[in-house]
């Protein structure tokens, strides 16, 4: 059977409160941006990919190498369920989860925990690039 984008989002909103962790995987004990999104594939079974032994500013190349093996890279605005490659404040090394339309999830250290909020309008121009999972069925 194939996953679906409303999964994905139901599975990324039950992180919401995780503490933040650097390198963390596990859902309510501690997870960081990379860590979430690995969680929800996992949980899914998108993907058994995994990252780690990277520093607490990855570098932006691994990363991007890392996306464009693991998930695919669309060209078109973001839907539920895609991941954002951000640039935070200006070098791509985030990761963000589009929830709905203007939504999102994320692991943040500023935060202190994976939050629920709307995608800033200034955050629009610091997206590098929009992933889906791969095999995912579009509804």
């Amino acid at each position: 059977m194939m996953v679906t984008r409303k999964q994905i989002v139901q599975e990324v909103m039950t992180y919401v409160g995780t503490p933040f962790r650097h390198q963390g995987r596990l859902k309510g004990r501690g997870v960081d941006c990379v860590g979430l999104i690995i969680g929800v594939a996992h949980a899914l079974q998108l993907s058994a990919f995994d990252a780690k032994g990277y520093g607490r500013s990855p570098i932006s190349e691994m990363m991007m190498a890392v996306l464009m093996k693991e998930l695919e890279m669309v060209d078109r605005p973001p839907k539920p369920g895609d991941v954002l490659y951000m640039a935070v404040p200006d070098i791509p090394q985030h990761l963000v989860m589009v929830v709905d339309n203007g939504y999102v999830v994320h692991s943040t250290s500023l935060m202190g925990k994976v939050v629920h909020h709307a995608l800033p309008e200034d955050w629009r121009s610091k997206i590098h690039g929009v992933f889906q999972f791969r095999g995912l069925e579009d509804c």
